[in-house]
């Protein structure tokens, strides 16, 4: 064989390993965190899946290739998370990938004097084991305090109806990766000559699975007694961004109470304008990862909360911090998702402290002195939670619905069935994908009575709230007739 036929053996194999690639792989949860608590590693899985274009030898043709050199992964990581990993980290990170098992040599192929190698998913999905049993997506519908708001707006509710309710919605909780195992098993494998993303099936599958009519009879229950009706617009009406706008609020010295009760008198909705959203937050572009990261955590750190002690030695939670409190409390955040490296100084907190602050995200709330000359500033959330004004088009989350490659899997295991039925049915599905920032505002000012009254996770209850639109029961009802038609089992 000759060194020409080799190498164009090489080639066609970094194409055309994927479609041998096993479909899914499960570690232990414990070790999936350990893998993964470095950012860079889940970027170099990502990248791995979604692949890049470029001509298969074979066909001539312009094709996905998920088999990617070194150089290949660290342009691709620059290019969609704006991360630079230096050479040595990033051979560190593959390392450990090929030690786990999760990433494989695919080829190496001889360039001059050099010899070029390719790496490859040892499976188009890795998944974490023993979720099923550890892990709740939404613990807040089990919660006693989601229980007391019930019974603020229901006085005369019994407690039995929460507890049969949440009988019913507790599906909702958990999602199997063995689940979509075995469908592949059972006639699923069937997608792998689609042209199909693998990883987005799953997501949407996973949503299939939880929702089914059980939890949709729950969820409409749940929707009663949250006194939620379902709103038509996207967009906040005027009269409640005004309402909900940052107020001029005057920083001036604090005291005990200031100090440890600023929650409590906090407005329970902030209105951002999205362009402000977008841009510090959720810019879709991918290239500002790292700084929305940060700005992210910072707001995550100040609705945490931290235990202190008021001047009787009662224990109590502050939601104001000092700047070295937040910087402590966002690099514990950066450096379990990303690493060590990615821990950022005092100059770079300050940095995004006045992006926030100047977008009304966060505010100096006061200070309390030091000494005669100096003074220690406290930040503070402008609201419990941050909403924007407008309604974002292009936020898909589940983008297999819109898929030509579902459609395509659908056809297949129903060549009989009518095209224009099928369109009918994603079109109802694909509510899920259409979000509305209005509907949380709108609501919490239908029950701000009763929000006053319990101290609830506000960010968990609009999650919640969002479900109770997008989930109607129409929408439950689609995911039921598509999981029939792809013969895929729903939750019992």
């Amino acid at each position: 064989m000759s060194s020409q036929t080799l190498d164009q053996e090489l080639a066609i194999k970094i194409f055309e390993f994927w479609k041998s690639t096993p479909i899914i792989k499960t570690i232990d949860l414990a070790e999936f965190k350990s893998i993964f608590n470095a950012e860079a590693r889940a970027q170099i899985i990502d990248i791995l899946s979604q692949g890049i274009e470029d001509t298969n030898p074979r066909t001539n043709k312009i094709e996905k290739r998920h088999a990617l050199t070194a150089k290949e992964i660290s342009k691709e990581i620059k290019s969609k998370y704006n991360v630079k990993l230096e050479k040595s980290n990033l051979y560190f990170h593959i390392n450990h990938l090929i030690e786990a098992n999760l990433i494989n040599i695919v080829a190496q192929i001889p360039s001059g004097k050099r010899i070029t190698t390719y790496y490859g998913r040892s499976s188009k999905i890795c998944a974490a084991g023993g979720i099923k049993k550890d892990h709740m997506i939404h613990d807040i519908l089990v919660s006693d305090k989601l229980t007391e708001l019930i019974l603020e707006i229901n006085p005369n509710l019994q407690k039995e109806t929460i507890i049969k309710m949440n009988e019913d919605l507790k599906t909702i909780n958990y999602w199997d990766y063995d689940v979509f195992e075995e469908w592949t098993n059972m006639g699923g494998s069937k997608i792998f000559d689609i042209d199909i993303d693998v990883l987005k099936l799953t997501s949407l599958m996973s949503l299939q699975y939880r929702f089914n009519p059980t939890v949709g009879k729950g969820l409409s229950k749940l929707a009663k007694l949250l006194n939620f009706k379902m709103v038509g617009v996207h967009e906040i009406p005027p009269e409640l961004i005004k309402k909900y706008s940052p107020d001029n609020y005057v920083a001036g010295e604090l005291d005990e109470d200031q100090l440890l009760n600023y929650w409590n008198r906090l407005p329970i909705l902030t209105i951002i304008p999205f362009s402000d959203m977008e841009n510090l937050l959720e810019s879709n572009t991918g290239k500002h990862k790292k700084g929305e990261k940060i700005r992210n955590s910072i707001l995550e750190v100040l609705r945490k909360g931290i235990e202190t002690e008021d001047s009787t030695g009662k224990k109590r939670f502050r939601y104001l911090y000092t700047a070295k409190e937040i910087l402590d409390g966002v690099n514990e955040i950066l450096s379990k998702g990303m690493g060590d490296e990615h821990k950022i100084k005092r100059a770079s907190l300050y940095f995004h402290l006045d992006k926030l602050e100047n977008a009304n995200f966060i505010r100096v709330a006061g200070y309390i002195p030091r000494g005669t000359s100096q003074r220690i500033s406290y930040y503070g959330r402008t609201g419990k939670v941050i909403s924007t004004s407008q309604y974002d088009d292009e936020e898909i989350s589940y983008p297999t619905i819109r898929s030509k490659g579902l459609r395509d899997l659908i056809y297949r295991l129903n060549p009989d069935i009518n095209k224009n039925d099928i369109e009918f049915l994603l079109q109802r599905v694909d509510f899920i994908n259409k979000y509305s920032f209005a509907t949380f505002p709108i609501w919490v000012e239908r029950n701000e009575k009763f929000l006053e009254k319990v101290n609830i996770d506000l960010v968990k209850l609009s999650a919640i709230i969002s479900i109770l639109r997008r989930f109607n029961p129409e929408v439950v009802d689609g995911l039921k007739e598509l999981s029939d038609l792809i013969q895929f089992k729903q939750a019992a």
